[in-house]
C-alpha cells in the first residue's frame, strides 16, 4: 500500500496519462489514474473486506441515479418508471426511499417507508401526501440486504471475479481503488437495494476507498440500454427517518 504522503503527492502531481482500457464507465465522469502500484491488491481480500464493512453498517445513505432506456417496475399501483432516489437503510429491516419516478407519463415523487414485509407509501397524486398502507414494490424486504448468505452478501460474492484497473481520484479528492468486470444481474441486484430487479450480463464498476476499505460507488451498466450509479454518501452516520405513525415500535 502507498504510504498517506506519496499518495497525497500523487494526487497533488498532474494527472498521469492512463491506458485505454481505463475509459470510466459512459455514466461516470471521467476519472485520472492517479498512482500505479508495484503490485495489485488481492482483488478477492479487497472486496470482501469492503463488502464486510458496508453489511456491518448500522445505517446507509445511498443516492441511485438511472440513465438511458426507462427502467418500468410493476408496482400495486401500475407501472413506475424509476429515475432517480434518495435511499435511507437502518439495520436490521427499516429503509426509506424517496424516489423520482414518471406515473401515468408524468414526473412525480414517490415515497416508500418498509419495515420487514410491511410497506407504505404516499404521492400527491395517489394518497393525497399522506402515507398509506400497502404494498408497493411486491416481495421485498428490507432484511433480505443484510440477511447472511442474500442480499449484498450475494452481491460481494458474485463480483469476486472483477479485476483490478488501478487507484483514480474521485471528484472530491479522494483516492479509490477501481474494479470492473461483467456480473450476472440477477445477483448484484442488491447493489440497487432489490428495489430493481436486473437480469442478465451487467458491466459492473466498484469503487473502494482507499484508506477506509468502504464501498464509494457502484455503477452498473447493460450497454445501449441503462446505466445505474450508486453512490454511498453516509455509513454510519445519523439517519432521520420521516416514518408513518404506523410503523412506530
Amino acid at each position: 500500500m502507498i504510504p498517506r504522503l506519496t499518495l497525497l503527492l500523487l494526487l497533488a502531481a498532474p494527472t498521469l496519462a492512463a491506458c485505454s482500457d481505463l475509459a470510466p464507465a459512459p455514466s461516470a465522469t471521467a476519472l485520472p489514474t492517479v498512482a500505479v502500484l508495484e503490485a495489485p491488491p488481492d482483488t478477492v481480500e479487497l472486496l470482501t473486506q469492503a463488502f464486510h464493512n458496508i453489511r456491518s453498517s448500522a445505517t446507509l445513505r445511498l443516492e441511485v441515479q438511472h440513465s438511458g432506456e426507462p427502467w418500468v417496475i410493476a408496482t400495486d399501483v401500475g407501472n413506475v418508471a424509476f429515475e432517480e432516489a434518495e435511499v435511507s437503510f437502518v439495520a436490521p429491516d427499516t429503509l426509506q426511499v424517496v424516489a423520482g419516478v414518471k406515473i401515468f407519463g408524468l414526473s412525480a415523487g414517490v415515497d416508500l417507508f418498509a419495515r420487514g414485509e410491511q410497506q407504505w407509501y404516499r404521492n400527491a397524486l395517489l394518497t393525497g401526501g399522506q402515507w398509506q398502507g400497502g404494498v408497493l414494490v411486491p416481495d421485498f424486504n428490507p432484511q433480505q440486504l443484510v440477511a447472511s448468505g442474500s442480499g449484498l452478501d450475494r452481491a460481494g460474492q458474485a463480483l469476486l471475479g472483477l479485476t483490478w484497473q488501478g487507484l483514480v481520484a474521485l471528484e472530491d479528492g479522494r483516492a479509490a481503488h477501481l474494479l470492473r468486470g461483467p456480473a450476472r444481474g440477477e445477483e448484484v441486484s442488491a447493489l440497487l437495494v432489490n428495489l430493481v430487479q436486473l437480469t442478465g450480463e451487467v458491466q459492473t464498476e466498484v469503487y473502494i476507498d482507499y484508506e477506509t476499505l468502504l464501498p464509494l460507488r457502484f455503477v452498473l451498466s447493460q450497454p445501449d440500454v441503462a446505466t445505474w450509479e450508486v453512490r454511498v454518501t453516509a455509513v454510519n452516520a445519523a439517519v432521520q427517518l420521516d416514518e408513518p405513525l404506523q410503523a412506530g415500535v
